[in-house]
């Protein structure tokens, strides 16, 4: 929807602010869900609450007529963060795990790449905005190849666990 608003040239900074926020959020409790730490799980409840209100404050009240960089950074850092943390915890495990099957390990990994090289585009787009149009639209081909991969480490995820059957013809 965002991009829709952006080709019709209407103002989509508030609602790609919300969006993010909210992104970011769920992302956190999905994290929450999939890790084994009992600290680590704490620190996911607390910033649960904590970044939402956070990033709202810097949306509304500081950072108003722009994107949320700032916010978005920090948000950024955590979901990078958190998918180190991960791994580290995957790595700690006493028995090995087939990382193929693990659906985890999957959107993990889509994420780790999207937001390592998201973060200092989206970091920092308010400075952005003055370069020339050429630059821009490389730019956002890159951040749609970044997309493509995201949504294609999710497929990879989704589809890991599905059980195939091999039919056996008699003859």
């Amino acid at each position: 929807m965002e991009n829709y608003l952006a080709i019709a040239k209407i103002d989509n900074t508030q609602l790609s602010n919300i969006s993010t926020v909210v992104e970011f959020t769920f992302y956190l409790y999905m994290f929450r869900e999939i890790v084994y730490g009992r600290r680590a799980k704490k620190m996911y409840y607390i910033l649960l609450f904590a970044y939402p209100i956070v990033a709202l404050t810097n949306i509304f009240f500081i950072q108003r007529n722009g994107f949320h960089t700032m916010t978005y950074a920090l948000g950024c850092l955590l979901i990078i963060g958190s998918c180190i943390y991960y791994f580290w915890e995957l790595f700690q495990r006493p028995s090995s795990v087939n990382l193929g099957r693990q659906p985890a390990f999957w959107i993990c990994s889509g994420l780790l790449f999207y937001y390592t090289c998201n973060f200092p585009l989206y970091g920092a787009v308010n400075l952005l905005k003055v370069l020339p149009r050429v630059i821009l639209s490389n730019l956002l081909a890159i951040l749609v190849l970044l997309n493509i991969l995201l949504y294609l480490s999710f497929t990879i995820a989704f589809l890991c666990r599905l059980k195939t059957r091999k039919f056996m013809s008699s003859l």
